[in-house]
């Protein structure tokens, strides 16, 4: 009677350890029956695929009519040379009759003319008077006269290339002509303020 009890035993290990090699070739055949199952069922769905491609595609043509263009204009800036107002104003900061002006341009770090040329276009006086010239209140829909600089700063990139020197302004807008002349807007604020700086400083030197 063991013997009898034995040997079904044996039979199943062996069958268990016939088995067992194709573990792999069986979950490599369930790969392949549900990948084919699911490119049937997209088959079957095509047209419905098909629509929600076309749908997309529409509604991303229709927001790219929307969307309004925008206009970047850029202008640059050759550092000045030596003859240059700012070179006035910068002598008169670092000279030795002038220790506190000297002092606040190295507080500040003005030791380049770029550096002070990058300052005078990042300040309030320059863009009130771009918000004043060209009406940006009304133009950005602005409540206050803090919103449109917060407006106008979003819309304007200033940069300066180290080894060169040379200062770039760009400013975007939907409209190229306006970001044309807020562009050149900069750089005639820059004038203004040097000049009215050099004559100052000038005059203060002669008291």
């Amino acid at each position: 009677s063991d013997s009898q009890t034995q040997t079904p035993d044996s039979e199943f290990l062996a069958e268990a350890v016939d088995y067992g090699p194709y573990d792999s070739e069986v979950q490599s055949e369930t790969i392949t029956v549900k990948s084919a199952a699911f490119l049937r069922s997209c088959w079957q769905r095509r047209k419905v695929i098909a629509a929600i491609v076309i749908v997309g595609m529409a509604l991303s043509a229709f927001l790219a009519v929307l969307l309004p263009n925008i206009y970047t204009s850029t202008t640059t800036l050759m550092p000045p040379d030596s003859a240059s107002s700012f070179s006035n104003i910068m002598g008169l900061l670092n000279s030795s009759n002038s220790a506190a002006a000297s002092l606040g341009a190295e507080a500040f770090g003005l030791s380049s003319p770029s550096d002070l040329f990058l300052g005078i276009l990042d300040s309030r006086n320059v863009r009130d008077g771009l918000i004043a010239r060209f009406n940006l209140i009304h133009y950005y829909h602005s409540k206050l006269p803090e919103d449109a600089r917060k407006r106008l700063r979003a819309n304007t990139t200033i940069g300066q290339d180290r080894k060169s020197g040379i200062i770039t302004i760009s400013v975007s807008d939907k409209d190229p002509v306006l970001a044309a002349k807020l562009a050149e807007g900069y750089v005639e604020g820059l004038n203004r303020v040097v000049t009215d700086d050099s004559t100052s400083a000038a005059s203060r030197e002669r008291v």
